[in-house]
């Protein structure tokens, strides 16, 4: 799993809970390399924790994610 920093351009939330994407921090994330076409999106998976702070390498495999497009975030 490659794993990628991005910032997101919003404050996206996760529906159903209290977690909230904070666009002045920055995330890790995966691609979405099981979205059609994922490469001309640029869909990622960012990764988050259940309090909505950024995952960390280690947390990766229990995190949370939001499916976001290349409109959606920056790299960082």
């Amino acid at each position: 799993m490659d794993l990628i920093t991005v910032k997101p351009t919003q404050a996206f939330k996760l529906l159903g809970t209290g977690i909230v994407l904070d666009p002045k921090r920055v995330y890790l994330a995966v691609n979405a390399t099981n979205i059609p076409d994922w490469r001309a999106t640029r869909s990622v998976f960012l990764l988050v924790n259940g309090d909505g702070s950024p995952a960390s390498i280690q947390d990766a495999a229990t995190s949370h994610s939001f499916l976001l497009s290349g409109v959606d975030y920056t790299s960082a």
